[in-house]
């Protein structure tokens, strides 16, 4: 990607993003079925320990919120306190 130039707003730079954000995906989809396996065959442990929702779903929503803008859709977390 370093030696390619194209135009920041040509065609050309938009398929290459594409193409390494899809890359970046099929990556992130290898390593959590890898890790999976490594569960089910018990070559690693799952640890249970306490973790914040509010964290966990603000990660999901920075992960999905580019896809989310390019087809116009606002992902709001609206978290209440406890009780």
């Amino acid at each position: 990607q370093e030696r390619l130039h194209f135009a920041p707003e040509s065609r050309e730079a938009d398929l290459l993003n594409t193409v390494t954000e899809e890359m970046q995906r099929l990556m992130q989809l290898i390593n959590d079925l890898l890790n999976f396996s490594r569960y089910q065959n018990g070559l690693q442990k799952l640890k249970l320990a306490p973790c914040s929702i509010e964290t966990l779903l603000e990660e999901a929503r920075a992960r999905y919120e580019g896809q989310a803008q390019e087809q116009d859709i606002v992902l709001m977390l609206d978290i209440q306190e406890p009780m």
